[in-house]
């Protein structure tokens, strides 16, 4: 085996100073609740790894809401001479989603009744998806307490429908 070394010179140009962000299409949350998301503030260094968090928080915001189509664009626009970058962000709502049926399959009666005696979205109430997460992380564990089951897997679906703003919630136990 014979190995060749390979060099390549990296510029990595100047650093830019965070320098905000313009909203726009965001009628369900106030712009200034968006910045409040955001951990960066003006002249700290634009961190690529903490942009793209802010994007994130702001997609979390938006899901906990019960905005699942949630789409946001962000374009950089750089100031050379200043060396500071603001961004403008675009965002597309969608519909806000309540919650509509839970459906539950491959579950003892007992099973049945404890999941959903423990699901914390009512129908028809906003459908909050971090609920839904900290329900397949904890909620579905803590609902079967001192009960033995039988599972190896839950199959977990989101069933949308745009239409109608509902989202049905469907669990497969296996």
């Amino acid at each position: 085996e014979s190995r060749v070394p390979a060099v390549a010179p990296i510029d990595p140009g100047a650093a830019f100073a965070w320098n905000g962000v313009a909203w726009s299409g965001n009628a369900a949350i106030a712009s200034s609740v968006l910045d409040g998301l955001i951990a960066l503030r003006p002249g700290d260094f634009a961190d690529g790894m903490k942009v793209e968090a802010a994007w994130q928080a702001v997609r979390d915001a938006y899901t906990r809401r019960g905005y699942l189509d949630v789409k946001l664009t962000a374009a950089p626009k750089f100031d050379d001479a200043a060396k500071r970058v603001t961004y403008t962000a675009a965002i597309t709502e969608g519909p806000q989603y309540s919650m509509g049926k839970l459906v539950l399959s491959g579950l003892s009666i007992e099973g049945e009744r404890r999941i959903r005696a423990a699901w914390k979205i009512a129908p028809g109430a906003i459908f909050d998806q971090s609920v839904y997460q900290e329900f397949l992380d904890r909620g579905i564990r803590e609902a079967f307490a001192g009960l033995p089951f039988h599972y190896e897997k839950i199959g977990r679906f989101l069933q949308r429908d745009p239409k109608t703003a509902t989202v049905d919630v469907l669990l497969d136990f296996q």
